[in-house]
């Protein structure tokens, strides 16, 4: 029947747009999600830090000279070597930790084995406690000689492995077998939480111990202006030591963090063009829901032309219809995108807040792109002959 095929278009009407502004929605709180991951306080500058992997043992003994050489450059801020590099190579191992006086539990635990002047170079902040002190390479190295050292750890560290007091407290790693003595030393320090891995995680604890041989990863602060020269003369101080077995190859810790998001930002832009798919589709299955309407309403058009209807109320009349399914597929879509996105940002540990006016602003697109697909339609019967819409009739 004529009422149970109008009533199925109108279903269908609401369905398509509401899936559609559904996913409009998901999108905008994608990008949303993924712009306050790009923004977030990491803790530290991770801008402007190149880091060039060390391999060889002939440039890890050049290290100090080719430290002074950049250092001269005047973009150069500062130079640093650690072990690993946030959101790169941050490592794990299995640390004893002194829970209460004198009793030692054992734990799994990220590190990183920094240069003394580590902290300052990357721009951490000591806020509890003294930095780290020069390690003795030759005694550390001699296993069979008990060594202490110093430890400093993260404010997630002294709080969930030390209950809050970490100073003073002692931290064993290694293994003890035959002659072999484990590495043991006392936190002397805290740093503020700082980001070392995706943003997909909690903060997690980290200590950061002495490095005990110059290497491993050359980290280069940079000023920001005129990167690409800047670059250029690192490249020319390091030439002479990519014969030795560590080529040239930098990379930057923000680009680093970029990497992490790779799959995010691919979800987001592939949701993008299932929308514009989805606009489409709902376009067409509008425009067919308005021809038909416009038919079957024919005649009621001629007469109210006839007596005396203005060409703006007729298209009024015809548009509110369409007013009222875009209306209820943006307030059934509001749903669908509210508990999308919440099922989506469960693997955040760091969550965006909500910016409702995106639902509205959302349910304004669609407004305006049915109102832009049916108006041209709903004018042009409007114009059309009265005599001609009785005739037919």
């Amino acid at each position: 029947s004529k009422g149970g095929s109008l009533t199925l278009r109108k279903g269908l009407v609401v369905f398509q747009f509401s899936i559609s502004i559904a996913i409009i929605i998901s999108t905008f709180l994608m990008r949303n999600q993924i712009e306050f991951m790009r923004e977030m306080d990491m803790g530290f500058q991770t801008q402007n830090i190149s880091v060039i992997p060390v391999r060889d043992s002939t440039t890890k003994a050049h290290l100090p000279e080719i430290r002074e050489k950049l250092e001269e450059h005047p973009n150069i801020l500062a130079t640093t070597t650690s072990s690993g590099v946030p959101a790169h190579s941050v490592r794990r191992m299995l640390f004893y930790t002194e829970h209460e006086k004198g009793l030692m539990d054992e734990e799994v635990i990220d590190f990183l084995a920094v240069a003394p002047d580590y902290i300052e170079g990357m721009g951490l902040e000591l806020i509890e406690g003294r930095n780290l002190t020069p390690i003795d390479t030759a005694a550390f190295l001699d296993t069979t000689r008990d060594y202490r050292m110093d430890f400093i750890v993260n404010e997630t560290a002294a709080r969930e492995v030390f209950d809050g007091d970490p100073l003073g407290k002692t931290v064993e790693w290694g293994l003890e077998i035959g002659g072999i003595k484990k590495r043991k030393g006392l936190v002397v320090g805290v740093v503020r939480d700082f980001k070392f891995s995706s943003l997909h995680e909690e903060q997690k604890p980290l200590i950061i111990i002495p490095q005990w041989e110059s290497g491993g990863m050359l980290h280069i602060r940079l000023k920001g202006d005129d990167v690409v020269n800047t670059m250029a003369f690192v490249e020319k101080i390091w030439e002479p030591y990519e014969k030795e077995g560590s080529p040239y190859n930098p990379f930057f810790i923000d680009e680093e963090f970029d990497k992490l998001y790779t799959s995010d930002r691919r979800q987001s832009q592939l949701m993008g063009i299932l929308a514009g798919i989805c606009i489409v589709i709902s376009i067409l299955g509008l425009l067919g829901f308005a021809s038909y309407t416009i038919e079957q309403r024919r005649r009621e058009i001629g007469i109210r032309k006839v007596l005396g209807a203005s060409m703006l109320r007729i298209v009024r009349m015809l548009m509110w219809e369409v007013f009222l399914l875009v209306l209820l597929a943006s307030f059934i879509a509001s749903i669908i995108g509210y508990l999308g996105i919440q099922w989506w940002l469960v693997e955040f540990a760091y969550q965006a807040a909500i910016p409702f006016e995106l639902f509205l602003y959302s349910g304004l697109i669609a407004l305006l792109v049915a109102t832009a697909a049916v108006a041209i339609q709903s004018i042009r019967a409007a114009l059309s002959s009265p005599v001609l819409a009785l005739k037919y009739e």
